[in-house]
Protein backbone atom coordinates (compact mmCIF):
# COMPACT_ATOMS: atom_id res chain seq x y z
CA UNK A 1 0.00 0.00 0.00
CA UNK A 2 1.46 3.41 -0.93
CA UNK A 3 2.60 5.47 2.03
CA UNK A 4 4.52 8.67 2.69
CA UNK A 5 6.90 9.39 5.55
CA UNK A 6 6.97 13.12 6.32
CA UNK A 7 9.50 14.93 8.52
CA UNK A 8 9.63 18.65 9.25
CA UNK A 9 12.91 20.37 10.11
CA UNK A 10 13.98 23.84 11.08
CA UNK A 11 16.45 25.25 8.59
CA UNK A 12 19.82 26.85 9.04
CA UNK A 13 19.92 29.99 6.93
CA UNK A 14 22.13 29.46 3.90
CA UNK A 15 22.96 31.02 0.54
CA UNK A 16 21.44 27.97 -1.22
CA UNK A 17 18.10 28.35 0.58
CA UNK A 18 17.95 32.08 -0.16
CA UNK A 19 18.72 31.39 -3.84
CA UNK A 20 16.07 28.62 -4.03
CA UNK A 21 13.49 31.07 -2.72
CA UNK A 22 14.26 33.59 -5.48
CA UNK A 23 14.22 31.26 -8.51
CA UNK A 24 11.11 30.29 -10.50
CA UNK A 25 9.86 26.77 -9.76
CA UNK A 26 11.03 25.33 -13.09
CA UNK A 27 14.57 26.60 -12.39
CA UNK A 28 14.77 25.24 -8.87
CA UNK A 29 16.39 21.80 -9.05
CA UNK A 30 17.48 20.35 -5.74
CA UNK A 31 21.24 20.25 -6.16
CA UNK A 32 22.13 20.81 -2.53
CA UNK A 33 21.19 19.32 0.81
CA UNK A 34 19.36 21.95 2.85
CA UNK A 35 21.16 22.50 6.15
CA UNK A 36 18.81 21.70 9.02
CA UNK A 37 18.54 22.01 12.75
CA UNK A 38 16.22 19.87 14.86
CA UNK A 39 13.36 17.84 13.51
CA UNK A 40 10.13 19.24 14.89
CA UNK A 41 7.65 16.64 13.59
CA UNK A 42 7.37 13.36 11.74
CA UNK A 43 4.44 11.22 10.71
CA UNK A 44 3.35 8.62 8.19
CA UNK A 45 0.39 9.06 5.88
CA UNK A 46 -1.42 7.07 3.22
CA UNK A 47 -1.59 7.68 -0.51
CA UNK A 48 -3.82 10.78 -0.39
CA UNK A 49 -2.00 12.21 2.62
CA UNK A 50 0.06 14.67 0.62
CA UNK A 51 -2.87 16.47 -0.99
CA UNK A 52 -3.32 19.02 1.81
CA UNK A 53 0.41 19.72 2.04
CA UNK A 54 0.79 20.04 -1.73
CA UNK A 55 -2.13 22.50 -1.86
CA UNK A 56 -0.50 24.56 0.88
CA UNK A 57 2.86 24.45 -0.91
CA UNK A 58 1.23 25.43 -4.20
CA UNK A 59 -0.34 28.53 -2.66
CA UNK A 60 2.31 29.56 -0.13
CA UNK A 61 5.41 27.42 -0.34
CA UNK A 62 8.27 26.25 -2.51
CA UNK A 63 8.91 22.84 -4.08
CA UNK A 64 12.58 21.92 -4.12
CA UNK A 65 12.03 18.62 -5.95
CA UNK A 66 13.52 15.23 -5.31
CA UNK A 67 10.90 12.90 -6.80
CA UNK A 68 10.10 11.00 -3.59
CA UNK A 69 13.70 10.12 -2.72
CA UNK A 70 13.00 12.42 -0.91
CA UNK A 71 10.78 15.19 -2.24
CA UNK A 72 11.47 18.44 -0.38
CA UNK A 73 9.25 21.43 0.21
CA UNK A 74 9.63 24.73 2.03
CA UNK A 75 6.74 26.24 3.99
CA UNK A 76 6.64 29.06 6.48
CA UNK A 77 6.08 28.03 10.08
CA UNK A 78 3.03 30.30 10.26
CA UNK A 79 1.37 28.24 7.53
CA UNK A 80 2.48 24.75 8.60
CA UNK A 81 2.67 24.75 12.40
CA UNK A 82 -1.09 25.37 12.91
CA UNK A 83 -1.80 22.38 10.64
CA UNK A 84 0.50 20.15 12.70
CA UNK A 85 -0.93 21.44 15.99
CA UNK A 86 -4.39 20.21 14.88
CA UNK A 87 -2.79 16.83 14.22
CA UNK A 88 -0.38 16.01 11.42
CA UNK A 89 -2.30 16.11 8.11
CA UNK A 90 -3.76 12.67 7.30
CA UNK A 91 -1.60 11.01 9.93
CA UNK A 92 -1.61 7.22 9.98
CA UNK A 93 -2.07 6.49 13.71
CA UNK A 94 -0.36 3.12 13.54
CA UNK A 95 2.58 3.04 11.17
CA UNK A 96 3.05 0.11 8.90
CA UNK A 97 6.01 -1.31 7.04
CA UNK A 98 6.63 -4.33 4.86
CA UNK A 99 9.37 -6.89 5.36
CA UNK A 100 11.59 -5.17 2.75
CA UNK A 101 10.84 -1.60 3.84
CA UNK A 102 13.58 0.58 5.23
CA UNK A 103 12.35 2.31 8.38
CA UNK A 104 14.14 5.66 8.59
CA UNK A 105 13.69 6.37 12.28
CA UNK A 106 14.09 3.09 14.14
CA UNK A 107 11.89 2.73 17.17
CA UNK A 108 9.45 5.41 16.04
CA UNK A 109 6.28 3.81 14.84
CA UNK A 110 4.00 6.74 15.59
CA UNK A 111 3.88 10.44 14.89
CA UNK A 112 6.35 12.54 16.87
CA UNK A 113 6.07 16.24 17.57
CA UNK A 114 8.67 18.31 19.40
CA UNK A 115 6.21 20.84 20.84
CA UNK A 116 8.79 23.17 22.45
CA UNK A 117 10.77 23.37 19.20
CA UNK A 118 7.59 23.86 17.19
CA UNK A 119 6.36 26.66 19.48
CA UNK A 120 9.74 28.39 19.24
CA UNK A 121 9.43 28.79 15.45
CA UNK A 122 8.91 32.32 14.22
CA UNK A 123 5.84 32.40 11.92
CA UNK A 124 7.99 33.84 9.09
CA UNK A 125 10.63 31.10 9.44
CA UNK A 126 10.93 28.65 6.52
CA UNK A 127 10.65 24.97 7.46
CA UNK A 128 11.82 22.02 5.40
CA UNK A 129 9.40 19.16 4.71
CA UNK A 130 11.19 15.98 3.69
CA UNK A 131 8.77 13.49 2.13
CA UNK A 132 9.82 9.92 1.42
CA UNK A 133 7.79 7.64 -0.83
CA UNK A 134 7.48 4.37 1.13
CA UNK A 135 5.52 2.44 -1.47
Amino acid sequence: MPRWSISVYRLIDSKEIREALTHPADERPLNFEPPTRERIASWQTGLSGLEEIEQLVESRGVTLGGGGHPTMYLLRAGDLVPQIEKGPPHETPSWSSGERDVVLHRGEQKATIDEPAMRSCDPSEWLLLEVWDES
